[in-house]
């Protein structure tokens, strides 16, 4: 399983804030073999730009990759945002 190095953190836009908007964003991601992000899908949305903010947000991310024995190895994974007080959160797997 590929490990994300640290935790992400991401601001609410100002309509979220206004709207009261709480729930959570699922996207489903291909981690490389370099630890980097190459395929996002949205499984989970967030209204009021919040699934934006968390795509830009994992495309910056850094992950350990899955291993293959000792082999590096590219995998599809989903990683969690929970949302709110005005801020989104990735929580483990």
């Amino acid at each position: 399983m590929a490990l994300m190095k640290d935790q992400l953190q991401v601001s609410y836009t100002d309509d979220a804030v206004q709207q009261k908007v709480e729930g959570k964003i699922v996207l489903q991601i291909v981690v490389c073999s370099n630890g980097r992000v190459s395929d996002i899908t949205v499984d989970e949305p967030l209204p009021f730009g919040l699934t934006e903010r968390a795509i830009q947000e994992i495309r910056k991310a850094r992950f350990q990759p899955a291993l293959l024995g000792t082999q590096p190895v590219s995998v599809i994974t989903k990683q969690t945002f929970a949302c709110a007080q005005q801020v989104c959160t990735t929580i483990s797997p």
